[in-house]
C-alpha cells in the first residue's frame, strides 16, 4: 500500500483536519473525537477489546472501514506486511541500505537536527518542565494510595478512597476530577514543550512575524492551556488536603513558572487557532 492510498483511507470529509496535533489527546472527554481521525481509531480499538492483545491485520483493515466509511482491499493491507517481512529477510538489500553514503544535503539535515536537538535540551524551559515531570510523578506515586482507579471505564474511572471523609458527593467529584487531570498531564508538558522548542529552532525562519499558525505555537498553547487546568486542580485540592497545601502550592508556583517561561519563549502562542477548538465547525 503506497502513501496516497493510506491518506484515502482516511478522507473522510466528516473529519476534521489537523485537529489531533493541538489536543491533549484526552479522546474520552472530547467533544470531537468521532470527527477526529485520531481520536476514531483510539475508540475504535479500545472498544470490546483486551489491551493486553496485539490488534490484527484483519482488525486493522475492519477498524478502518468503520472510520472512514469505504471498503478496504484486504489484499493490499496484507501486502505490507509481506513487503516488510522480505526487506527485513533479505541480508543484501539491508547492507545495501546500511552501507550508502550520505548526500550533502542530507548530513546538513542531521546536522541541523542535532544542533536543535542540543537547542531544546540546553533551553531553560526544557529544565524547568523537567523540575516539575518528576516533582509530580513523585507526587503521583505517592497519591495513588488514595484513589482507585478504574481503566475499565471510559472514560477511566477515579474514585477518592482516602482516610479522610469527604463532606458530601459534589466535594468528592470535585477531589476525583481535579486528580485525573493532573494524573493526565503529568508527563504531557515536558514531551509538548521539548517538541515546540525543537520546531522553534528548525522552523522560525520559515515563518513571516505575522504568521502565528506555526506548529510551535500550536503546541505550546496546549501546554498552556493544560498548565491552567492543573493550577485549578491543585488549588480544588489543596482545599481538602490541608496537610499537603504548601506542596501543591510549590506545584502551582511550579506550573506558573513554566507557563511565564512558555509565553516568553512563544510570545504568539495565543494567536495560534486551533482547527474545532478555536473556531466554530
Amino acid at each position: 500500500m503506497q502513501a496516497d492510498d493510506f491518506i484515502k483511507l482516511v478522507d473522510n470529509p466528516e473529519f476534521i483536519s489537523g485537529i489531533y496535533n493541538y489536543c491533549d489527546r484526552w479522546c474520552e472527554k472530547c467533544n470531537y473525537v468521532s470527527r477526529c481521525t485520531v481520536g476514531t481509531m483510539d475508540q475504535l480499538m479500545r472498544f470490546g477489546r483486551n489491551p493486553d492483545e496485539p490488534i490484527s491485520t484483519e482488525e486493522m483493515t475492519n477498524l478502518f472501514e468503520i472510520a472512514t466509511g469505504n471498503s478496504i482491499d484486504k489484499e493490499n493491507v496484507h501486502h505490507i506486511t509481506i513487503d516488510l517481512d522480505e526487506l527485513m529477510n533479505d541480508e543484501e538489500e539491508i547492507s545495501l541500505l546500511n552501507n550508502l553514503e550520505q548526500s550533502e544535503e542530507e548530513t546538513e539535515y542531521m546536522l541541523s537536527m542535532k544542533e536543535a536537538q542540543e537547542f531544546t535540551e540546553q533551553h531553560d524551559l526544557s529544565h524547568t518542565v523537567h523540575q516539575y515531570t518528576l516533582k509530580c510523578m513523585r507526587w503521583k506515586k505517592k497519591m495513588y494510595h488514595y484513589f482507585y482507579i478504574d481503566s475499565s471505564k471510559s472514560p477511566v474511572e477515579y474514585r477518592y478512597i482516602g482516610k479522610s471523609p469527604t463532606q458530601n458527593d459534589e466535594q468528592k467529584v470535585a477531589i476525583q476530577d481535579a486528580f485525573a487531570v493532573i494524573d493526565w498531564y503529568a508527563m504531557m508538558f515536558e514531551v509538548k514543550l521539548k517538541r515546540a522548542l525543537h520546531g522553534y529552532f528548525t522552523d522560525k525562519d520559515d515563518y513571516a512575524p505575522d504568521n502565528y499558525q506555526s506548529d510551535f505555537n500550536g503546541s505550546a498553547k496546549v501546554v498552556v492551556i493544560g498548565i491552567q487546568r492543573c493550577i485549578e486542580a491543585f488549588k480544588t485540592l489543596s482545599t481538602f488536603f490541608v496537610e499537603d497545601k504548601n506542596e501543591l502550592n510549590q506545584f502551582i508556583d511550579l506550573l506558573t513558572t513554566v507557563k511565564q517561561k512558555t509565553e516568553l519563549q512563544f510570545p504568539d502562542l495565543h494567536k495560534f487557532v486551533r482547527p474545532a477548538f478555536d473556531t466554530e465547525n
